[in-house]
Order: structure tokens, then sequence, then C-alpha cells
């Protein structure tokens, strides 16, 4: 049993992924869980960061990516957090500098501490 739900789990679709991390949202309690499901997935955190990357997902579903991505300590997702991170900061400082210019359709700028806390909480799993 335990081995065909192995199999089941390591091809874990990203529509599936998906519907946890709306889950983990709409049910907090269930966030362990899922982050022993997720882990259990050997796609699962590359479906997580191009779910991050993705600037036409719900803001709230980019961060719960992040967060899970940070609780499972998938190490290979640290650079693409970093090259997000980069950016996000550049353009915040531009439009700081810029009075004028209008802010992103979603205020990305949420996830700046939510990215800066998994790249710690990464660094704490030893990457």
């Amino acid at each position: 049993l335990v081995s065909s739900c192995r199999s089941n789990l390591s091809a874990l679709r990203a529509d599936r992924v998906y519907s946890m991390l709306g889950l983990a949202q709409d049910r907090p309690h269930l966030q362990g869980m899922i982050a022993r499901l997720l882990n259990q997935c050997s796609t699962a955190g590359e479906t997580l960061t191009a779910m991050l990357n993705d600037r036409y997902q719900p803001l709230p579903i980019r961060e719960q990516a992040a967060e899970f991505i940070g609780e499972v300590g998938y190490a290979d997702a640290y650079s693409a957090i970093e090259r997000l991170l980069g950016r996000l900061e550049a353009r915040h400082s531009s439009q700081q500098s810029m009075a004028f210019a209008p802010g992103g359709a979603t205020d990305e700028r949420a996830l700046i501490p939510v990215l800066q806390a998994v790249l710690q909480r990464l660094d704490q799993h030893g990457r």
C-alpha cells in the first residue's frame, strides 16, 4: 500500500498541486499533512517553483507555493527564488524613485518578505 501510494504521489500533476495549495489556504490545519504529501512527490518542488514565478497566478497561491518550498526544503528552488526576489526588489526600488510609476496589477511587493523568509529557511535546511 505504501509503495503504491508513493508511486502515485511521485507523478502528481500541477493541477493537483494547485488544488493542494488552495486546500491549505482554506484549511490551514492541514498544511503539515500537505507538506508531507508534497515531500513524497518528486516533481512538486519544480511545480511549486513554476507557480511561484508565474505572474498570472493569484498572489495568495504564489505565497503558499513559496511557503511550501521553504517548509519542505526544496533546495533546487533557491536560485529561482533569489532571481525572483532580485527582480521584485529592483522593480520596487525603481517605483519608489519614480513616484508617478504605477504599481503592478497585483502587488507583488507582498512576496518580498515571504521570499526572504523562504531563503532563510532553505539556508537552515542546509540548501
